[in-house]
């Protein structure tokens, strides 16, 4: 049997790829989408890894009929697998939550730490900047250090996290792992300080 990605085992008897009738020619029109989903978590860990070598997937979503019974079970439309709100670099059944796309879209911003602040050369400062919750660019300010700058770029979106929560009837466990985001943005020891 091939595996998917060299270590993805394809159990599943089901069609995984969808096929349409067109002027009397059958074409690909795409996949299952619990496989397009898993084949893309596959590809991620164990291909397209140059920025992402830390993640991996459970041995027991390398069988896709294990990865298809939760997604089924957790498949919300307009909803993403994502392993990162609960603070995880394993793709598993236990690390794992369904959460919306705007969502998790919006949360890449907010992981990467290093995006709100930058040195103004001209002014011999830093400038922190944010996304707020409505989309917009807002500047936090000047500062004279990078670690003031940085502790203001964090407070900006603890309060985007509050406003995501506020603004939303998340289940228990998405708004347990924003709380612990917005919890690990607060605390300096988990920022990247240092002098830019």
């Amino acid at each position: 049997m091939n595996k998917v990605y060299g270590v993805g085992i394809n159990d599943c008897s089901c069609k995984t790829v969808r096929y349409e009738r067109e002027n009397g020619v059958w074409k690909r029109t795409g996949y299952y989408k619990a496989y397009s989903t898993w084949v893309k978590i596959l590809r991620r860990c164990y291909i397209d890894n140059e920025f992402h070598n830390d993640v991996a997937v459970s041995e027991d979503w390398k069988k896709f009929s294990n990865f298809e019974n939760w997604y089924i079970k957790n498949y919300e439309e307009g909803y993403e697998v994502d392993k990162d709100i609960l603070g995880c670099s394993i793709y598993s059944s236990t690390t794992c939550l369904m959460i919306p796309k705007w969502l998790n879209n919006k949360l890449r911003k907010v992981r990467h730490t290093e995006t709100g602040v930058w040195y103004d050369k001209t002014r011999h400062n830093y400038q922190a900047y944010c996304t707020n919750f409505n989309g917009v660019r807002v500047s936090l300010g000047r500062f004279n250090s990078f670690d003031d700058a940085k502790l203001e770029w964090a407070k900006a979106k603890a309060d985007f996290i509050d406003a995501v929560i506020e603004n939303n009837n998340f289940k228990s466990p998405v708004v347990d792992g924003l709380l612990k985001l917005k919890n690990d943005l607060l605390n300096l020891n988990n920022l990247n300080r240092g002098s830019k």
